[in-house]
């Protein structure tokens, strides 16, 4: 699976695939939004649940223009593996490990790093499963990159961490779901 580790040092360089860590190296491309009203973290109910993947879904089609083929990547700490039998099965493929990464936490700990990437064409509700998981806080790491744009959708627990190719793309979605961004001044 070496394509995509070609893919992301060619469109991203030295950033590591991970949502909050890309705010360090494209943060002019970066713009958040929160997956339930008044900045609620967690969904309890299934109102809750129905928002958080109706949310989900509307930013990942906007950013992915609707079935744009895409690279699904997983990346864990080493020896942490992702329970992701699901996500294989709803794909047909399974996730290879692309690349391996150490992050420098500072003060001489270093965290080794494994990413596993597969190509896959983003649908509205083909990962509601993961997107679920993800918003429960029971999955980390999982990005969406598009191979055409490298527009990048990071779903955490709590939203979501967009990337996009310009400002005036950024502009766009601030504009058509601005009920979902933050109040505060710096986006988060």
């Amino acid at each position: 699976m070496n394509d995509f580790k070609s893919f992301w040092k060619q469109n991203f360089a030295d950033a590591l695939p991970l949502g909050y860590m890309l705010r360090q190296h494209i943060g002019e491309r970066w713009i958040r939004f929160h997956s339930l009203p008044n900045s609620k973290r967690y969904p309890d109910s299934p109102d809750d649940y129905a928002t958080l993947l109706r949310r989900a879904n509307a930013l990942a089609d906007n950013v992915f223009h609707r079935a744009e083929a895409c690279w699904l990547v997983i990346s864990r700490p080493d020896g942490e593996s992702a329970d992701i039998a699901d996500i294989e099965a709803r794909l047909a493929a399974p996730l290879a490990r692309s690349y391996r990464w150490v992050d420098d936490l500072g003060g001489g700990d270093l965290v080794e790093w494994g990413t596993s990437a597969v190509p896959c064409v983003w649908r509205a509700g083909r990962f509601d499963p993961l997107l679920r998981r993800i918003g429960d806080g029971d999955a980390y790491g999982v990005i969406w990159v598009a191979q055409k744009s490298g527009a990048i959708f990071a779903p955490y627990d709590g939203g979501s961490d967009i990337f996009v190719a310009d400002q005036a793309e950024r502009q766009r979605l601030r504009r058509e779901f601005s009920d979902w961004l933050s109040p505060r001044r710096d986006g988060l």
